[in-house]
């Protein structure tokens, strides 16, 4: 046991790499300060704009502690920096790292040495991994791979899914916000970390009130009827195109992964991304949701409402899953 054991971290979308962590702390230490980040150490990671607010990070790690009953053991404590307190408590005798943040630690202790303070024993603890074996990490849940489990969201479409007929009712029922059109949708803004629109009538609507989707699926039809100006649909056509066969009634796998391939290339080159579908993209809304970024919209038409705006969170991402868990 170490006297004094402190850990550092944003706790952003708290999971099990998260209580690894603390666990350790707890194990090896009588005392454990644990130093949750402000927004001035996360600032620059990837979309940054979707960690959530210290408030919600701090309320993550009580309550893991409240369940370990340990809430007597650790002190909490907001840090601006990657030293907080360490480099000036003689108290504080080890250090807890993922092999994420060791090269951290290597600084906190140059910096003890400095302050004339001996240097702390440095506990690695092993990565926890997601379901394909690659690291388990807030950034991949921002991102829209992986849950809080370390489950794969395009998992769920390793095989062509096709909707039950006890199903198509409650698919009419609109996912998100209904708008009559693209100017109430315009006039009631949101911030979002990226756009994807599934519906050729919804993607030219857009364009012509001068929002380009950063993804759009289209088919070049609507209602089932061949699209007569196809050249508006496309008009804005990006660079980057994929064309792949959807039935109707159906979720096809190569669709969702060319989903998720234009979802991720627009995320690093940020050039804007297009789909052609041939057959029908009705239900691509579904993959959309659940391979989208969070924070993301993800807009779709409804024949009798207008336009639904979907804003990708986690609790919207698990209602979607649980109705495509139930495609035969």
């Amino acid at each position: 046991m170490h006297n004094h054991v402190i850990l550092g971290g944003t706790f952003d979308h708290f999971h099990k790499g998260h209580q690894a962590l603390i666990d350790k702390a707890l194990a090896v230490g009588k005392k454990v300060s644990i130093g949750i980040a402000g927004e001035n150490l996360y600032k620059n990671k990837f979309l940054a704009e979707s960690i959530e607010p210290y408030e919600i990070r701090y309320g993550s790690v009580r309550h893991y502690l409240q369940q370990k009953g340990a809430l007597g053991q650790v002190k909490l404590t907001p840090i601006s920096n990657i030293f907080g307190s360490s480099i000036a408590n003689p108290a504080v005798d080890a250090v807890i790292a993922s092999r994420q943040t060791y090269q951290n630690t290597l600084l906190v202790n140059q910096k003890r040495s400095e302050n004339g303070l001996r240097e702390l024993k440095i506990i690695i603890v092993d990565n926890v991994l997601a379901a394909d074996g690659k690291l388990l990490s807030s950034e991949r849940i921002r991102t829209g791979e992986i849950d809080r489990e370390g489950n794969l969201y395009v998992n769920i479409f390793r095989e062509n899914l096709n909707l039950p007929d006890n199903l198509r009712e409650e698919l009419r029922k609109p996912l998100g916000k209904v708008f009559s059109d693209v100017v109430a949708f315009r006039e009631a803004p949101a911030k979002s970390i990226m756009i994807i629109t599934v519906g050729d009538i919804v993607s030219r609507s857009l364009e012509e009130e001068g929002i380009t989707p950063d993804v759009k699926i289209v088919d070049f039809r609507s209602r089932r009827k061949d699209l007569l100006e196809v050249s508006r649909v496309v008009r804005n056509r990006p660079r980057r195109n994929s064309q792949i066969t959807n039935h109707p009634g159906t979720i096809n796998k190569l669709a969702s992964e060319s989903i998720q391939i234009a979802i991720k290339n627009f995320l690093k080159l940020y050039e804007k991304q297009t789909i052609v579908i041939d057959g029908e993209e009705d239900l691509l809304a579904l993959p959309a949701i659940l391979l989208a970024p969070l924070n993301s919209l993800v807009l779709y038409g409804h024949f009798e409402l207008g336009i639904i705006a979907v804003t990708v969170t986690e609790e919207e991402k698990a209602e979607v899953k649980k109705l495509v868990g139930r495609f035969i």
